[in-house]
């Protein structure tokens, strides 16, 4: 699985309970959109961390960073590049 996909199924399972209907894209605005919230926010940090072995620092946790799906799989490579 990619990491767009791994994303996007834990997003979709976890953080939004698997509610009928939300269809996410990789752009889709997670943040602003209210799809997720900040508790939620920090799920997903933990996530991206283990599932990537990567340690994020509390700077990282931007909204360029962490605003879409695209964007997190950006950062993921910017950090594992790194």
């Amino acid at each position: 699985m990619t990491t767009a996909t791994t994303l996007k199924t834990y997003i979709t399972d976890t953080l939004l309970n698997g509610k009928v209907g939300v269809e996410l894209a990789p752009d889709d605005n997670l943040l602003l959109s209210g799809l997720i919230d900040s508790l939620a926010v920090m799920q997903l940090v933990k996530h991206v961390e283990t599932e990537n072995g990567i340690k994020i620092q509390a700077g990282e946790i931007t909204l360029k960073n962490f605003k879409t799906i695209n964007a997190i799989v950006n950062f993921v490579d910017r950090k594992k590049g790194s």
